[in-house]
């Protein structure tokens, strides 16, 4: 998202307020009530979810050393990638590393100290040994330290922390003498299926369209390691769950104008949908939620080892 400010991203779209969030964020002109609120969930989201494994990693029992280590510079990158998205998009955040007790509320960090706290992360993240420098096999898609390395000069060139330009280009010759990575010929070939995970890939991310096969993956690294895990049911749109539901049409018109601005009459009334296709919206998606009407996906409750 944070590449909709540069040329490497056109907004696009039907008109300026088609998904007016992502156009104001490629303008600069996003406010605190008319921003990419999502994400702060999705970003936080991962940040307890990376606490909550550097905890199990310090308190873990009859695991590898080697693989606690690993772990732990895996949940200090992702911290750190969370983190300085947020950074990016909002400046001055809230910032936890450990659980929140009632009322669940967090310090709020200056842009400067939060960038502090990313480097910390990084500096775990980016030693030596920690992490292999590239990933192979089925380990493609976890952390590896080029990675962490380039994340690292990513943040401090953002910040333009000129006391640092020493060490991040000394990380991104390491990348290169690593000889583990080169540039496409064919730019367009990586924007393909068959270019996934290429060589010029340093970090990628797998998105599985069915099936939850990881699922069953992540359950058995949790029971090889001795790691205590658990799951809470839901139902919701899209794959991730027991039960999905099924996207009515124009479902996205209703989404929009929830997350339009609508501080005054005048932008609620430029930015509503048309009633009857909002009425038949709402109504489809209660016709959606009825459990006949929504996908069982098996993948999910079978890598739960659920009947």
């Amino acid at each position: 998202m944070s590449d909709l400010r540069s040329d490497d991203i056109w907004k696009g779209g039907g008109s300026a307020g088609d998904q007016q969030q992502l156009y104001s964020l490629s303008q600069f002109t996003s406010t605190s009530t008319e921003t990419l609120n999502g994400l702060w969930s999705i970003y936080y989201s991962g940040i307890a979810r990376c606490n909550n494994v550097i905890m199990a990693c310090t308190n873990a029992v009859n695991v590898p050393s080697a693989k606690v280590k690993q772990y732990n510079a895996e949940a200090h990158f992702l911290r750190a990638y969370y983190t300085h998205l947020l950074w990016k998009f909002w400046g001055n955040i809230p910032y936890f590393e450990k659980p929140l007790d009632a009322p669940y509320m967090a310090k709020q960090l200056t842009a400067d100290e939060a960038y502090a706290k990313i480097m910390a992360d990084l500096d775990v993240a980016c030693e030596d040994g920690a992490m292999a420098m590239t990933t192979t096999g089925n380990d493609l898609g976890r952390v590896n330290r080029s990675a962490a390395l380039m994340l690292r000069a990513r943040v401090v060139m953002y910040q333009k922390d000129t006391s640092k330009y020493p060490q991040i280009t000394q990380d991104m010759a390491d990348i290169i003498g690593s000889n583990n990575y080169s540039l496409m010929t064919d730019f367009a070939g990586m924007w393909t299926d068959a270019g996934e995970f290429c060589k010029e890939s340093i970090f990628e991310t797998n998105q599985i369209p069915i099936g939850k096969t990881w699922m069953s993956a992540f359950c058995n690294v949790m029971k090889e390691n001795n790691i205590g895990y658990t799951f809470w049911p839901y139902k919701l749109m899209g794959e991730q769950c027991f039960v999905g539901i099924k996207e009515p049409a124009d479902w996205n018109m209703v989404t929009t104008f929830s997350e339009s601005q609508r501080d005054t009459y005048e932008n609620i009334r430029n930015n509503r949908p048309q009633q009857a296709i909002a009425r038949k919206a709402m109504n489809d998606f209660i016709e959606a939620c009825k459990l006949k009407n929504c996908n069982i996906q098996n993948g999910y409750i079978n890598a739960l080892q659920m009947k």
